[in-house]
This record gives structure tokens, C-alpha cells and sequence, in this order.
């Protein structure tokens, strides 16, 4: 057993497993292309409708602020004003 922790071993198996994880990222970088570029695109759609929803939703703010201030005064009697 003390064999494998000899400093040759322990070389041998270094260079195995570089060996071994340079042909696992050699497969995976194409994937990881894909994937990096499928998601710039993702993120720039995704700015692209955050811009649009946030400009109709501007005034939703102050909306919902007087809307508050109405419930409150109120006293939380909101119903139908007919």
C-alpha cells in the first residue's frame, strides 16, 4: 500500500489525472461555447424587456403610493363608491 504514496507513484498519477482532465475539458469547451453565447443572448433579451416593462410600469410608483395614502385615510373602507 505504501507504494502508491511513493514520490514516482504520486508523479505518475499527477500527470494521469491532468491528461485525464485536459481531454474532459476538451469535450466540455464546445458546450461551454454554446452555453456562454446562449446566454449573452438570454441576458441581452432580458435588458431588452426590463427596459420596456419598467417604462410602462413608471408610474406604477406613485400609484400605488396615492392609493395607499387613500386606504389608510379611509380607514380601510374601500368599497364601491355608489
Amino acid at each position: 500500500m505504501t507504494a502508491m504514496f511513493t514520490p514516482d507513484a504520486m508523479r505518475a498519477r499527477f500527470h494521469q489525472l491532468n491528461a485525464e482532465i485536459k481531454d474532459i475539458e476538451t469535450k466540455s469547451a464546445p458546450l461551454r461555447q454554446e452555453y456562454d453565447r446562449v446566454a449573452q443572448t438570454m441576458e441581452a433579451k432580458c435588458k431588452e424587456l426590463a427596459a420596456k416593462f419598467k417604462a410602462i410600469e413608471e408610474p406604477l410608483f406613485e400609484k400605488k403610493k396615492e392609493l395607499g395614502l387613500l386606504v389608510k385615510a379611509l380607514g380601510g373602507k374601500t368599497g364601491s363608491p355608489n
